[in-house]
């Protein structure tokens, strides 16, 4: 089991520091914002877990700050939390036993629109509505989106696992995908595609980092919204 790490070591705070410069956050103030997600936790639950602020606070701008976060983690034995927008409520972003909480939402580029295979690949701290704006210049949209697309991520999605606008006809979050790049925590970076995506479903980031991911979209189709009223039920 991993222990609890609520702050680093003056010789962890130096090397991590000469690695990540300014985008390395160990402000004690600061670091008390990614103690909670957007959710509450019942003060009963809060009680039992106790203070859940991280010892610091990385932001992740490529795959390679991620690799050497998690090798530097790794070398140390201390707890990483990937976070990306936490809209999700549920506390997979909570870093209950302290450690360091990898920031992606920096990784939030697309990386390539294949119009011809419809397909697209992004970074996982790309936001859903940014995402769909994109598209719809170039004349596609995603298959399916989450409730929370104005501040939830692709990688968020795939992590948290869900269902949303257009799973009714497409599935789950996650069958829209058609593969990931992840570092796990040894800081090896695998690639999980086909029926081996399912291993990353619903895991919170437990598995690694996801770095890129590469989603299935559609012709974009305008759509508008109606509604009707009727006097009675059975009119």
């Amino acid at each position: 089991m991993t222990s609890r790490v609520p702050e680093l070591s003056e010789i962890q705070k130096k090397e991590i520091s000469e690695l990540f410069g300014e985008y390395i956050n160990l402000d004690k103030r600061e670091r008390h914002y990614y103690n909670h997600d957007m959710g509450a936790l019942p003060p009963l639950v809060k009680k039992v877990i106790g203070n859940t602020d991280p010892a610091a606070v990385v932001k992740i701008r490529t795959e390679e700050d991620a690799v050497k976060l998690l090798k530097f983690a790794n070398r140390h034995k201390i707890p990483v939390v990937p976070r990306a927008g936490a809209s999700s409520g549920y506390g997979g972003v909570i870093p209950t036993k302290g450690g360091i909480v990898a920031d992606v939402t920096p990784l939030n580029k697309i990386i390539s629109i294949n119009p011809e295979r419809q397909t697209v690949v992004v970074q996982s701290g790309m936001i859903w509505e940014k995402l769909e704006r994109k598209l719809k210049e170039n004349g596609l949209s995603v298959r399916a989106i989450p409730s929370s697309a104005p501040s939830s991520t692709v990688g968020g999605w795939l992590a948290q696992s869900g269902a949303g606008y257009g799973s009714y006809e497409f599935g789950w979050g996650y069958e829209s995908m058609e593969k990931a790049r992840v570092v796990l925590p040894t800081g090896e970076i695998r690639e999980f595609s086909g029926p081996e995506l399912k291993k990353l479903v619903g895991t919170m980031g437990t598995i690694g980092i996801v770095t890129e991911i590469t989603l299935k979209v559609q012709k974009f189709e305008e759509r508008k919204a109606v509604s009707a009223s009727f006097p009675s039920a059975s009119a």
